[in-house]
């Protein structure tokens, strides 16, 4: 690293640094990027350490579980709470598979290398979304996966509002959460 100006290696544990690291950005170093092998039970603890914060960076790349990397990139009618989460940040995408064999000792899992780059607020800011309550919906609608829309979020607004809600942006009563893009949630969550 001493022939790098521009890059700093950081040995330690990434819960008890990260905030440390973070305070020392400002709103004008969000050009700063994150890459990491790390721990997989961190995965979705870390990106929502580092999207959620106030300082995010402007690319992460990870060493992944494979399987949560495919999470992160579905598109309907596989959406999840994560890849949402996610791709309301930014744009990720799969730069490669890693087969377990390139590690030692080799796991029982295989990895990804992910990248989620143009990591911004621009999706809330443009659209006039709170984080906050886009947020709120999509908990309460994957907390519930398994039921209809019109049932899961019931408690934002009466039925018939979330039913006008649906139809007007052409989805059936019927609908889950996994059949919606990330642009029919900015749809509904702008009408509710």
């Amino acid at each position: 690293t001493q022939e790098y100006s521009n890059i700093e290696v950081i040995e330690g544990d990434i819960i008890k640094l990260l905030p440390n690291i973070l305070r020392r950005y400002t709103l004008q170093d969000t050009r700063y990027k994150v890459v990491s092998n790390i721990p997989y039970y961190l995965t979705s603890r870390l990106f929502r350490m580092l999207l959620e914060g106030k300082i995010r960076p402007h690319t992460i790349v990870f060493t992944i579980q494979k399987e949560v990397a495919q999470r992160i990139i579905a598109k309907p009618p596989h959406m999840n709470m994560l890849a949402l989460s996610i791709q309301a940040f930014g744009t990720p995408w799969i730069v490669k598979d890693v087969p377990a064999s390139c590690f030692w000792p080799q796991p029982k899992v295989d990895s990804a290398i992910i990248e989620i780059s143009n990591i911004s607020d621009d999706f809330f800011a443009k659209n006039k979304i709170s984080q906050q309550f886009f947020f709120t919906v999509i908990r309460l609608a994957y907390n519930q996966k398994r039921k209809l829309l019109l049932n899961s979020i019931g408690a934002i607004r009466a039925r018939e509002v979330i039913l006008d809600a649906l139809t007007q942006i052409g989805l059936s009563p019927k609908a889950r959460p996994e059949e919606l893009s990330l642009e029919q949630w900015r749809l509904l969550t702008k009408m509710l």
